[in-house]
């Protein structure tokens, strides 16, 4: 038998310890001058001398300072965002005022998300134009395409058009386009009680807005190179939706295309206000509820036929992340997905939880 001073010993609740270190970091990361660079390379260094010494007391040590420089590299890195290129610092510090005309460039973040009367299009920004300047730029613009243009369009140049808007409707992940619009970032409506506009969009990782009056106002540059697997997942994604708008009645498809596929834009207001009365309309954010459901049904079908615990946790987790990343991969969503990949890496060591 082996003794008390030789069995392994485990703490079970790890993760606890590790957010702890981690947040330690974050807050010291306020108070210590070191650049991201310097903590993301203390980070390495102690997680490589963990493993040297990983059969001794002091791994335990060095993998918690590791998380608490990780921590601090984190914050630095989320400061670092910040800087005079990024656009919502621009339009906060007043260099560029809300509302003025722009020329702004970027690459697709995903296909151009389809609601009811047009699509919402998520830019990765590379460049803008201002004042007659040009400035390189970073941050993410969500802007809307109508379905229907609101400009007159002579006789003449409708065929031309004609073959420019096929070139818009082929948009995809990756695709490079030029743009011009009035970008917009500032507080409406500052009712008591409701999240200033600024806010919200700092939440959803957004920096500005714009609505289009004409899918004439973009110009298709180019295709980049992209992730291949990603863009098929957002391929699917689109077709899944266009399949349920074409099958089902239009309350049902908005529900259906909502909670399953985290598009709310094609929810109609009647439908919205029964599911928010009747205090159900959680059902229609997808959330951790949805994942832990996904993740579960599909580790159960997988025991069907396996055993192994090694390829379950593999398969199930490269579904699960796949559809993370094709609902958008909010905060919450993927928050979700990484409790639900830890656990089931627990799972898969043998290791219980609570």
């Amino acid at each position: 038998m082996e003794s008390d001073a030789t069995r392994p010993s485990f703490n079970r609740h790890p993760m606890f310890w590790l957010a702890v270190c981690f947040a330690v970091g974050i807050l010291m990361a306020k108070f210590v001058a070191v650049s991201f660079v310097a903590f993301l390379i203390a980070t390495i260094a102690f997680l490589i001398l963990a493993l040297i010494f990983r059969a001794k007391p002091i791994a335990t040590i060095l993998v918690s300072i590791a998380f608490v420089s990780i921590g601090a590299a984190l914050f630095h890195g989320e400061v670092k965002q910040n800087t005079e290129t990024r656009l919502k610092t621009l339009y906060d510090n007043k260099s560029f005022l809300s509302g003025s005309p722009v020329e702004i460039e970027g690459v697709l973040l995903g296909r151009p998300e389809p609601s009811a009367d047009g699509s919402f299009l998520t830019l990765k920004t590379t460049s803008i134009r201002y004042s007659g300047s040009d400035r390189i730029v970073t941050g993410k613009v969500r802007l809307f395409m109508p379905q229907r243009d609101t400009v007159q369009i002579p006789d003449n140049l409708r065929s031309e058009i004609s073959n420019f808007k096929s070139e818009i409707s082929d948009l995809k992940y990756g695709s490079r386009i030029r743009a011009a619009c009035n970008l917009e970032r500032e507080d409406e409506y500052l009712n008591p009680g409701v999240l200033p506009k600024r806010e919200m969009l700092d939440r959803l990782g957004i920096d500005s807005t714009c609505s289009l009056k004409s899918s004439l106002l973009i110009e298709h540059i180019a295709d980049e190179s992209v992730f291949l697997p990603l863009a098929w997942v957002y391929d699917q994604r689109a077709v899944m939706i266009e399949d349920l708008r074409n099958g089902l009645s239009k309350p049902a498809a908005g529900v259906m295309i909502a909670s399953l596929l985290g598009d709310k834009y094609f929810l109609d207001k009647d439908t919205a206000d029964l599911f928010r009365d009747g205090g159900t309309f959680h059902i229609l954010v997808i959330s951790g509820l949805h994942i832990t459901f996904i993740g579960g049904l599909l580790l159960v079908f997988l025991r069907w036929f396996t055993r192994n615990r090694w390829l379950q946790f593999g398969v199930t987790t490269t579904i699960l992340w796949g559809y993370t990343l094709a609902v958008g991969a909010d905060i919450p969503v993927v928050r979700a997905a990484i409790m639900f990949t830890v656990l089931l890496f627990g799972y898969a060591i043998y290791r219980r939880g609570t």
